[in-house]
């Protein structure tokens, strides 16, 4: 519809959709306004944000991060969380 209808651009990712082709298409789309992984079964990895550094934000479901199949999830999470790249609320006086 045009970015006067949305502030923010957000696509699902799951399994291998975290390409290079999907984030320019995305960030073609975009408008210049923030991009985001609206829903994903796995979170980017710090490698990927250094590839793909306009992500805002990942929300990732609940039962794609405690699923015994997905333990990844749960070991990526200090990985990202502790990231230069990432902007933590502990990184944020005053708020």
């Amino acid at each position: 519809p045009g970015t006067g209808y949305f502030d923010v651009a957000a696509v699902d990712v799951y399994n291998t959709a975290y390409t290079t082709g999907v984030y320019n298409a995305l960030v073609g789309a975009s408008g210049g306004k923030p991009i985001a992984i609206a829903e994903c079964q796995f979170l980017p990895t710090p490698t990927l944000l250094a590839s793909q550094p306009l992500w805002t934000f990942a929300a990732v479901w609940p039962d794609f991060f405690y699923s015994p199949y997905q333990t990844n999830n749960t070991t990526q999470v200090p990985a990202l969380f502790n990231d230069s790249q990432v902007l933590t609320l502990s990184k944020m006086p005053g708020w």
